[in-house]
C-alpha cells in the first residue's frame, strides 16, 4: 500500500502585505486592549479618586487665613479707637493726590428725594473682634437694621419698591457719583473687598443711603466663576463659612444688613445657608437674597422661621440690553402692587443707571413708594 505525503506549502507574506494587513491589525488589537484596561482601572478606583481630590480640595480650603493680620499692639489700639466712636477718618491719599469729596457736598439734584437723617454709629452696638468691628444688638436690644435705619411715612400703605446698587466701592469716581446723584432712597451695597470702607459707607450714609454689606458666596458656575476669597463655599466647614462671614461683617460699620454676592449654589443648599441667616439674625441685621428663585424659596423659608428681617431681590441686570432692564424696571411696579413691596438689585453700570434716572420719577405717578431697604424688611417682618 502506498502511502501519501501532503506537503502544505506555506506562502511567506511579503514585506507589503505585512505593512497593509498585518500589522494595522496587530496595532489595533493593542489599543484594544489599552481601552480595556483604563476603563477597568477607572471603575475600580473612581471612587477613591474621587474622595482623593476632594480631601485635596478640602486641604487647601482649610488653609485659608480669614483672620486680619493686625499685631497684639496694632489690634489694641484699633479695639481703643473704635471704643472711642472717633469722627470719619479724613479721605484716603492715593498716588494721584487726596479723593477730593468736595462733589458730595452739593444740593442734590432735582430728581433726587429727601434726605433721610440716619444716626451716627453706636459703639455699644459693635463687638470687636479680630475681624473687625462686628454689629451686635445691644444690651437695651437696640438692633442695626432698626437704628440705622432711614425713616418711611406711609400712612396710605402704598405699594413700595426698594432698589439696592450692588458691588459699589471699587472705582471711586463712581462710588462719589452713586453717593451725589442717586436718590437717599436708593441703597447702596459696598463689596468687602473695596478699600477705604469706613470712608464711603460714612459719605454714604450721611447722605440719606441705608447702606449693605455683600458677602460672597458660591455660584453654581463655580470654578469657572470664582466668586473671590475668602467667599462662603458649600465644601467649607460651619467654621469656616462663620469666619468667612465675620471677615465681611468687619469690613465696615453703619449698614443695616448683608446681600448676597453670586451664591446661587450657597442659597440653594439649605443646610450650608441656614447658620449663616441664623448668625446675622444674632447680629441685628436685615438679609437681602439677590439670587434665583429657587434659593429665595429656601431662604424665604428660613427667614420666616427665624423672624429675621428679609427680602428677595430681581436682578435687572441679567442682559444688559436695554428693553430688557425696562421691562424688569416694569416688573417691578407689577410685583409692588400685587404683593405690596418689590426689590430690585443692579450693577452700577451706565445703561442702569440712565435707565433708573427715567424710571424713578415715574413712580409717584403710579403712586408707588420708592423705599430703604429696611421698610421692605419690616412689611415681611409685618407680614409673617
Amino acid at each position: 500500500m502506498k502511502k501519501f505525503h501532503v506537503r502544505l506549502k506555506l506562502k511567506r507574506p511579503t514585506r507589503q502585505e505585512v505593512i497593509k494587513i498585518y500589522l494595522p491589525v496587530l496595532l489595533m488589537f493593542l489599543l484594544l486592549i489599552m481601552v480595556i484596561s483604563v476603563v477597568t482601572w477607572l471603575l475600580m478606583n473612581a471612587s477613591g479618586t474621587r474622595v482623593a481630590l476632594e480631601a485635596e480640595v478640602h486641604q487647601n480650603q482649610v488653609q485659608i487665613d480669614y483672620k486680619n493680620p493686625m499685631s497684639a499692639e496694632d489690634f489694641a489700639a484699633y479695639k481703643a479707637a473704635a471704643l472711642a466712636s472717633e469722627p470719619v477718618a479724613p479721605p484716603p491719599v492715593h498716588a494721584g493726590g487726596v479723593i477730593e469729596f468736595s462733589d458730595i457736598t452739593k444740593t442734590p439734584p432735582a430728581n433726587a428725594f429727601d434726605q433721610l437723617t440716619l444716626p451716627a454709629n453706636r459703639s455699644d452696638m459693635l463687638e470687636i473682634t479680630p475681624f473687625g468691628p462686628l454689629p451686635k444688638i445691644s444690651e437695651k436690644g437696640d438692633m442695626a437694621w432698626q437704628v440705622y435705619a432711614g425713616k418711611v411715612d406711609n400712612p396710605d400703605k402704598l405699594p413700595m419698591v426698594a432698589i439696592v446698587l450692588d458691588d459699589v466701592g471699587l472705582n471711586d469716581a463712581t462710588t462719589a457719583n452713586l453717593i451725589q446723584d442717586m436718590p437717599a432712597a436708593v441703597n447702596l451695597a459696598f463689596t468687602p473687598y473695596a478699600q477705604d470702607l469706613d470712608v464711603w459707607l460714612a459719605r454714604a450714609r450721611a447722605k440719606g443711603h441705608e447702606v449693605l454689606m455683600g458677602v460672597p458666596m458660591e455660584p453654581r458656575t463655580y470654578p469657572q466663576n470664582d466668586p473671590g476669597p475668602k467667599a462662603l463655599m458649600k465644601d467649607y466647614s460651619d467654621q469656616q463659612n462663620m469666619d468667612a462671614l465675620k471677615w465681611a461683617m468687619g469690613r465696615g460699620t453703619g449698614y443695616v444688613g448683608m446681600v448676597t454676592m453670586q451664591g446661587d449654589a450657597f442659597t440653594e443648599t439649605a443646610w450650608r445657608i441656614d447658620p449663616v441667616m441664623q448668625a446675622i439674625n444674632r447680629r441685628g441685621l436685615l438679609f437681602v437674597d439677590a439670587t434665583t428663585s429657587k434659593g429665595q424659596q429656601v431662604t424665604a423659608l428660613r427667614a420666616q422661621a427665624l423672624q429675621l428681617p428679609y427680602a428677595a431681590a430681581i436682578r435687572l441686570d441679567d442682559s444688559l440690553a436695554q428693553p430688557h432692564i425696562r421691562s424688569s424696571l416694569e416688573s417691578l411696579n407689577r410685583i409692588a402692587k400685587k404683593e405690596g413691596a418689590a426689590v430690585g438689585i443692579a450693577n452700577s453700570y451706565p445703561v442702569v443707571l440712565t435707565l433708573l434716572q427715567e424710571w424713578l420719577p415715574t413712580l409717584a405717578r403710579q403712586e408707588i413708594l420708592l423705599v430703604p431697604i429696611s421698610a421692605i424688611g419690616q412689611k415681611a417682618l409685618d407680614d409673617d
